[in-house]
């Protein structure tokens, strides 16, 4: 019995704040404005797999590779797509702090579901972000940078 008490209360914690996302493409990266050389680091995973951006600077439609990057690198991005707070879904198309204002940088998220785009721009200072999203970015933070 104790057990199965244990058990139903990680489901419900691990399910409280996430919504597990089935989605048919997700772009996720950083970019600064104020900078030399390549200025963005985006990723798209789709269809299972992760590309990496063809890309040195921010655009509205951003390319990508067409060949996907070994499978190590897809799972350490796939943990991302498993964590995105539920507060987004409630939030959707918005911008959070005040993106590279102070040459801080910009964390973006893009999830298409059903050929509906959901968009968020994360302040580059994680502490700028609401509460809810911070664990979030700082994750995104760790990827991309064991992506580089």
């Amino acid at each position: 019995m104790k057990f199965l008490i244990v058990s139903l209360i990680v489901i419900l914690a691990s399910t409280c704040n996430k919504k597990e996302v089935d989605a048919d493409k997700i772009v996720f990266g950083s970019s600064h404005g104020f900078c030399m050389g390549d200025c963005a680091q985006l990723y798209k995973i789709e269809n299972q797999q992760l590309y990496a951006d063809t890309i040195s600077r921010m655009t509205d439609d951003p390319g990508f590779s067409n060949t996907a990057l070994p499978a190590k690198n897809y799972d350490m991005a796939k943990s991302l797509v498993k964590n995105i707070p539920a507060y987004l879904y409630d939030h959707a198309n918005q911008t959070f702090g005040c993106p590279d204002c102070a040459d801080q940088g910009v964390y973006h998220l893009q999830v298409m579901k059903d050929n509906k785009l959901m968009t968020w721009k994360f302040d580059g200072n994680i502490s700028a972000n609401p509460p809810e999203v911070r664990a979030f970015v700082t994750s995104m933070r760790d990827v991309l940078q064991k992506l580089k």
